[in-house]
């Protein structure tokens, strides 16, 4: 993906967008692709390289990544799990799954998927954000 700076924006910002900081590991779709549009995904997949996106597009996800991170070194591991990547095979297309956090309860597992948006996305009804946790836990439970 070509990342631009129409904007001017510091050029951290700008190097960290184009640092490769996710993975699905050897998954054929992650859950976010699995709960998106097949079009949408096999389009994104086959032109890649040639997209482009501005970095004042994406500064919530850059946001969010850094939130994540956070999230990862500062946790108490004594009842939390965070950022556990899952897999799992369903007829032949091994799905992938990152859960941002786990707290483990004596009644189960609490999963949380941590969000940095607008209040106008926060306050819309974001259906895929349900689907992606109903992802997640068919994943826990495969596990």
């Amino acid at each position: 993906m070509i990342i631009t700076n129409k904007f001017d924006l510091p050029e951290v910002l700008v190097k960290f967008a184009r640092a490769k900081n996710y993975s699905k590991g050897d998954a054929r779709l992650s859950v976010t692709q699995l709960i998106n549009s097949p079009r949408i995904v096999a389009l994104q997949e086959k032109n890649y390289d040639e997209m482009e996106q501005d970095i004042s597009d994406v500064l919530f996800s850059l946001l969010g990544t850094a939130t994540h991170y956070i999230l990862d070194q500062y946790t108490d591991r004594t009842s939390i799990i965070t950022e556990e990547r899952l897999f799992h095979t369903v007829n032949g297309w091994k799905i992938s799954g990152a859960i941002d956090r786990q707290v483990i309860t004596p009644d189960g597992r609490i999963l949380e998927d941590w969000k940095v948006t607008s209040a106008y996305a926060a306050t819309s009804g974001k259906s895929e954000w349900e689907e992606q946790l109903n992802c997640y836990a068919y994943l826990v439970r495969s596990a």
